[in-house]
């Protein structure tokens, strides 16, 4: 009878862990799909506004340093930054200029950021989701940029695409 009690005791223990282990590992996966949420598709908090830090005539117009801060590092490093590099794209902070400017795509012909030329920038056709791109708009599965980001990013071509 002891061993049929000491059994039963250890079975309730095994019930106990397991429902912590299990707790354990929905907390860890719901906490995974936030973390990749946010970082492959911006968050309701991200900044949508950009500073501008020029004067075009457009009122659109803002530097690398602005697109970084409020567009690349919130919306896109998560799936192309220094630990993750999809098609081999590296928009992390001191990274992104030397990755898009001048660069040929990996997915096409064309070339990432092409200054002064918005419409043959491949960059441009991925966020605008245009047909004849390979893949998805980015960022992949939105929410997408709005508008204003995309003109912005526009604008900093036509502007030169200046690293700031």
């Amino acid at each position: 009878m002891k061993d049929v009690l000491s059994l039963l005791h250890y079975s309730r223990l095994m019930v106990f862990v397991t429902d912590n282990v299990r707790a354990t590992v929905f907390l860890a996966l719901v906490w995974l799909v936030v973390v990749i949420q946010t970082a492959c598709g911006g968050s309701a908090t991200a900044p949508t506004g950009l500073t501008p830090t020029s004067s075009a005539s457009s009122g659109q117009s803002a530097g690398l340093s602005a697109i970084q801060t409020q567009i690349f590092t919130p919306k896109c490093v998560g799936c192309h930054g220094n630990v993750i590099k999809q098609a081999g794209l590296n928009l992390a902070s001191g990274s992104s200029f030397s990755n898009l400017v001048n660069v040929k795509s990996t997915e096409t012909l064309l070339t990432l950021v092409v200054p002064s030329d918005p419409d043959g920038s491949y960059l441009l056709h991925k966020l605008e989701g245009r047909a004849g791109i390979a893949g998805e708009r980015m960022p992949k599965g939105g929410p997408f940029l709005s508008s204003d980001e995309v003109k912005t990013v526009s604008q900093w071509i036509a502007d030169g695409a200046l690293d700031d």
